[in-house]
């Protein structure tokens, strides 16, 4: 964690493995963070979560933090109809999950990937495009792919 040096002390964080690009910046994010955090040598340790008033951690408090620390997405309306009947359909949970990533496109698709920094070459974030009928890549989402193909281009039926 860190070290003290003539009444100075140093952080000295170790990572077991190395980072993605999003991991490093995120990890500098901390780093500047904990240079804000001067432990003081003669005086005893507590804890105190200060987005809560009293002072102890609520999963209330942590949420509303990370609410107004991150600016949210906005949803149309259409999406979020869907989400909300999503979530009451009788499918198992990881169905509702896949359908919920997948409206919101957080699925892991090799392009999400690529631009996260997990995959480097530019020509792997693209299926096979042997595989499937043409399509404009930089306009297509996930669900555009998953629901947006015509029968006989991609099972060459009608």
């Amino acid at each position: 964690m860190g070290s003290w040096n003539s009444d100075t002390w140093t952080w000295n964080l170790l990572w077991t493995a190395e980072f993605t690009v999003t991991d490093a910046v995120t990890a500098a994010d901390l780093l500047a963070l904990l240079q804000q955090v001067r432990p003081a040598c003669d005086s005893s340790d507590r804890r105190k979560w200060l987005p809560n008033t009293a002072g102890f951690f609520t999963v209330k408090s942590a949420y509303t933090q990370l609410q107004n620390t991150y600016a949210l997405e906005e949803i149309d309306s259409f999406t979020a109809k869907v989400l909300k009947r999503l979530w009451k359909i009788n499918v198992p949970s990881k169905v509702s999950i896949f359908g919920w990533r997948l409206l919101l496109e957080k699925l892991p698709t090799r392009e999400a990937l690529f631009r996260k920094g997990v995959v480097n070459n530019n020509n792997e974030r693209w299926i096979d495009s042997s595989l499937i009928p043409p399509l404009d890549v930089k306009r297509a989402s996930n669900t555009g792919i998953l629901f947006g193909w015509q029968r006989r281009g991609v099972y060459g039926g009608s």
